[in-house]
């Protein structure tokens, strides 16, 4: 279909994207990221879909390192696609949040206490404040955490658990925030 040459370059541009997808759901990032450098590539005129596309791979790259343990390739992409986001968006938010638990999990532990802190700055969400508790944590930063968990528990308490979904956020951080007072010997 793609050598098509009734096809729009959207239409293209669609078809090249889920083959990408397609393969990272078969475990093959690699050949996805292929795909999506070829879209990144072919859209310098179009920020808003190149950014798209950078996000695609570094969400693919992220999942490939899980997978794999070599995180090198999925701190390239996302710092990649954190410094084409435009700070403080959205797009920024997911860039940092997936670097800072790739530096994390790298056992770079100053490279992700810098992001999250960034993070913790923008927004003091109860999520930032726990993944900043955890990485001070891993630096015997002991008493930093602990004022960051106490932060994230006041902020926990407070969510209005009234649709399922905040229920199940709620739990997921509660859990989390025990996991991590564990860790303290709390």
């Amino acid at each position: 279909m793609l050598a098509s040459s009734e096809l729009t370059r959207d239409q293209r541009e669609y078809l090249q994207d889920r083959i990408a997808s397609n393969l990272a759901h078969l475990g093959r990032y690699a050949e996805a990221a292929s795909q999506l450098d070829e879209l990144i590539e072919a859209n310098q005129d179009r920020p808003a879909q190149q950014l798209k596309y950078l996000n695609r791979k570094a969400l693919h790259l992220h999942h490939a390192a899980d997978a794999s343990g070599d995180r090198t390739e999925a701190i390239i992409a996302c710092q990649r696609y954190r410094e084409r986001c435009e700070p403080h968006s959205i797009d920024w938010e997911t860039a940092s949040w997936m670097l800072s638990v790739q530096f994390q999990k790298s056992m770079r532990f100053r490279e992700a206490l810098a992001i999250r802190e960034e993070l913790v700055a923008f927004e003091k969400a109860p999520e930032w404040l726990l993944d900043l508790a955890e990485t001070q944590l891993s630096l015997d930063l002991t008493e930093n955490a602990t004022r960051r968990l106490d932060e994230a528990d006041r902020l926990i308490q407070s969510i209005q658990a009234v649709r399922k979904a905040d229920k199940d956020r709620a739990e997921r951080l509660t859990t989390k925030l025990r996991e991590l007072r564990r860790k303290l010997g709390q």
